[in-house]
């Protein structure tokens, strides 16, 4: 729960800072929109990673069938947004 309170006081700042710059409504609103996407993107990629570590790496996960095991973190992560978009 205390992280959901800090992603909140996260989106007052973010708020607040488009407020400053003096954007347009629609220029606002498509900076929202689009962090937002970039968020869900992330979160998505992150659940498809853990689910083929939650399966222990096994062959029919995409780490396996791509080889990417011993791939780093970076990479893994690239693959993961590639998909979860």
């Amino acid at each position: 729960m205390l992280k959901v309170f800090k992603l909140f006081k996260f989106s007052n700042l973010i708020f607040k800072l488009i407020g400053k710059l003096n954007l347009k409504a629609t220029e606002s609103r498509i900076i929202v929109i689009v962090g937002g996407a970039m968020f869900l993107v992330h979160i998505f990629a992150c659940l498809f990673y853990l689910i083929a570590r939650m399966r222990n790496f096994e062959e029919d996960t995409w780490v396996m069938q791509r080889g990417d095991l011993d791939s780093s973190g970076p990479q893994k992560y690239s693959y993961s947004v590639y998909w979860a978009f």
